[in-house]
């Protein structure tokens, strides 16, 4: 039985996703240690208290350890600042560890520094690409996490990455040898995610019975993932409506900064709701009821939301950046984040019940082999093959 170190420090695996910090990483985290533990593994995954983050419900499982440090009130901004507490306290967990697995930047840094030889980062997003990307509103990444993003990948035994696109660049942008990636895809629930038993994807709009089109978006409401743009698409949409076109509805799942949500309620024009957070069991189900799926992101390695999505039969449209093209099928790429280009695909898909049905169909079996217990075999097989080059 091989022991692994996990690092998960900035924001816990067992966090709500879209609330806080917490986002499709967390359920990344969550779901391959539970099947890391299951083939026999042993497993401790490492993290801090986190105050702005709402836990899972039941208990919180034996393998995740939080550390007793004063920083739940510390922004994930400012955790460098405490870098040195938080190795010291780290560091005894790597003892014994035959090889250790950091989770973003932040455990990536920690994890060089007590453990280097034996260390698999997979950092989710970098700043360096998060930089390349990044539009209007968006704060840009500092200097200093783009060069401790270098050090971790240069000091890393092997890096994991969503898609071979992502190794490509991220090797390209922190000059690291391409041979260093290897590629561990999400997996997805599909005892959670599926087109249930109401009928067929084929079968979506004649089961839903309403006059409009309903488009989704979940996650962290933040500018990168981009639900102002679908707002102002969806209010370009309605100026331009036809007699006899399906209008368009949103349904606006997560939450975020206090500032930002204000602003996107105040500038939301009509057929548009607020959900706010949804446990997986309810987004499952708003994924299967909903006609299209948004997802105009800056930034994306893989997308985990969509393929979510898709295995609900619901068809995505997203932007054609980072690992979406790779986590999007049958569905429709947005070539950038202009709110017009939106809204003429946003009309298009809309406009056809069999074109929809079709790519619905073909969404299902694109995300079929996405399993988590495939994603932990092959993060196994990377760590062992790491520790046995040492």
């Amino acid at each position: 039985m091989s022991s692994f170190l996990v690092l998960c420090l900035h924001s816990s695996p067992w966090s709500q996703p879209g609330i806080g910090d917490a986002g499709g990483m967390n359920v990344y985290v969550r779901h391959t240690c539970d099947e890391l533990v299951k083939a026999g593994h042993d497993v401790t995954c490492v993290t801090l208290p986190r105050s702005g983050e709402v836990p899972l419900p039941g208990p919180m499982p034996r393998w995740l350890h939080v550390l007793d440090l004063p920083l739940a009130e510390v922004g994930k901004g400012s955790l460098p600042e405490h870098f040195d507490s938080i190795t010291e306290a780290v560091a005894p967990f790597a003892k014994d560890a035959d090889a250790v697995l950091a989770h973003y930047w932040i455990s990536a840094e920690v994890g060089r520094r007590i453990a280097a030889e034996r260390l698999t980062t997979m950092f989710h997003t970098t700043g360096a690409a998060k930089n390349a990307s990044s539009g209007p509103g968006e704060r840009p990444e500092p200097a200093h996490r783009v060069e401790a993003e270098r050090r971790a990948a240069q000091a890393s035994r092997a890096v994991l990455v969503n898609t071979p696109g992502e190794g490509q660049e991220t090797a390209r942008l922190l000059n690291v040898p391409l041979d260093r990636f290897q590629v561990a895809a999400p997996g997805i629930d599909h005892t959670v995610y599926h087109p249930g038993d109401t009928g067929k994807p084929s079968d979506v709009d004649t089961r839903r019975g309403r006059d409009e089109i309903v488009v989704g978006l979940a996650g962290r409401l933040q500018p990168l993932k981009g639900p102002q743009i679908l707002l102002e698409a969806l209010r370009i949409d309605a100026e331009s409506l036809t007699p006899g076109e399906r209008p368009l509805r949103a349904w606006i799942i997560g939450d975020g900064p206090p500032g930002f949500m204000a602003e996107l309620r105040a500038s939301a024009p009509e057929r548009v709701d607020f959900l706010g957070r949804l446990d997986s069991n309810g987004l499952a189900d708003r994924m299967r009821d909903a006609d299209l799926w948004a997802v105009p992101s800056s930034s994306e390695t893989f997308g985990l939301v969509a393929a979510e999505a898709q295995a609900c039969g619901t068809p995505v449209i997203a932007t054609d950046v980072g690992g979406l093209p790779h986590a999007v099928g049958g569905g429709w790429l947005v070539p950038d984040r202009d709110p017009a280009s939106w809204a003429r695909t946003l009309r298009f898909a809309a406009s056809s019940t069999d074109e929809r049905a079709r790519r619905a169909q073909a969404a299902v079996e694109h995300v079929r082999e996405l399993t988590w217990p495939n994603t932990a075999r092959r993060i196994a097989e990377v760590l062992l093959s790491a520790r046995s080059r040492l």
